[in-house]
């Protein structure tokens, strides 16, 4: 999360006119591939920090290969939504 918060910094210091996210959830810490851990309500978390932003967003649903995927990808869009 401080590697992202430090992305995000960048991300509001060059000001763009719209944001694209590189939606994965492989980082769920159910996903059988990799080993990063997050938890379904981060994603929820990560999402209210870009939409913080207070640019247009849009995202592209990347990875993702846990039984689990459908509520992280819920916990992202209702995080852009509050």
């Amino acid at each position: 999360m401080a590697t992202f918060l430090e992305a995000l910094e960048s991300v509001s210091e060059f000001n763009p006119g719209m944001i694209a996210v590189s939606a994965g959830f492989d980082t769920f810490k159910e996903d059988p591939i990799t080993n990063v851990s997050l938890e379904i309500d981060t994603y929820g978390k990560i999402a209210q920090r870009i939409k913080a932003l207070g640019r247009p967003v849009f995202s592209v649903l990347e990875g993702g290969y846990s039984a689990s995927m459908p509520r992280c990808v819920e916990a992202y869009l209702e995080g852009l939504e509050t």
